[in-house]
């Protein structure tokens, strides 16, 4: 990718890696920028469908630049918790912009964590699988030798008879 320019700063985003993906933050004004496929995957599909929504249908030219593209961002307004975020978006490049704190403000796709009783089970089965795998080539490589050696034997016998 190229290199990418805060909107407000001007500066170098130096890319952040969450569990979902990377996302870019700016170093000087911790701004944060996300493409919309690591967001769906962040935030959750409806959150981001409802920011594209907007974008599209009420969205109004800003006076900051796209990190990638340097086209004009497009600005929109998400009301959450009684307080209201402006966002900026470049429909071109699908890329989010978020002043610092914004991306916060939203609540994150909760990814389940296994107990410790379900990791140790999991492992438990793993390793009777391996075992149970073990065994069935060993068993194999024995059919294997066994087959070969009827096989030696048959040949020699057609060899050897005159």
């Amino acid at each position: 990718m190229a290199l990418l320019i805060c909107p407000i700063c001007e500066v170098s985003l130096s890319p952040l890696r969450i569990q979902h993906g990377n996302i870019w933050q700016c170093p000087t004004c911790n701004g944060v920028m996300a493409n919309i496929a690591v967001l769906r995957k962040y935030l959750g599909n409806s959150v981001v469908k409802s920011f594209w929504q907007k974008a599209t249908a009420e969205s109004t030219t800003a006076e900051t630049k796209c990190p990638s593209c340097r086209h004009s961002l497009r600005s929109f307004e998400i009301h959450k918790d009684e307080q209201t975020i402006t966002l900026d978006i470049c429909r071109r490049c699908h890329l989010l912009w978020f002043d610092k704190g914004e991306l916060d403000a939203f609540p994150k796709v909760k990814t389940e964590e296994l107990s410790p009783q379900t990791r140790q089970e999991l492992a438990l089965l793993k390793i009777e699988y391996d075992k149970q795998l073990q065994e069935e080539l060993t068993h194999s490589a024995m059919a294997f030798n066994n087959i070969t050696d009827i096989i030696t034997s048959i040949i020699r016998l057609i060899v050897t008879f005159p």
